[in-house]
């Protein structure tokens, strides 16, 4: 659990086995989402997929983040230009994503507690 977060980042692994080091990379990005949030995340959900595309292993990642009055979701899937052959790619680039959003988000509620 990051601190101040009310509930402990939740951790998904579909189509393939837990990974200790995609889940603390994954530990590491949400406690900087909690730092570049000023300890305003409530709860953190991220869902990492092994799936196919065109006859190719590829790998999907979501991040669903609440904070006081929404909810931030980053569906990071493959798309014809660009795929990710390995966990940790889909998971750096979707909380990119997410901190690209978080960043908007704190300059459009620089007030909420």
């Amino acid at each position: 659990m990051c601190d101040g977060m009310q509930t402990p980042i939740q951790v998904t692994f579909r189509g393939f086995e837990h990974s200790p080091v995609i889940d603390q990379l994954i530990q590491a990005r949400a406690a900087q989402l909690q730092t570049l949030a000023r300890d305003k995340l409530t709860s953190c959900h991220v869902v990492v997929e092994r799936g196919h595309e065109r006859a190719a292993i590829v790998f999907h990642a979501r991040i669903d983040v609440t904070l006081p009055g929404t909810v931030l979701i980053v569906n990071h899937e493959p798309h014809n230009l660009h795929h990710h052959d390995e966990p940790d790619e889909a998971v750096r680039d979707a909380f990119n994503l997410m901190q690209n959003q978080l960043k908007a988000w704190e300059q459009q509620h620089p007030s909420v507690q």
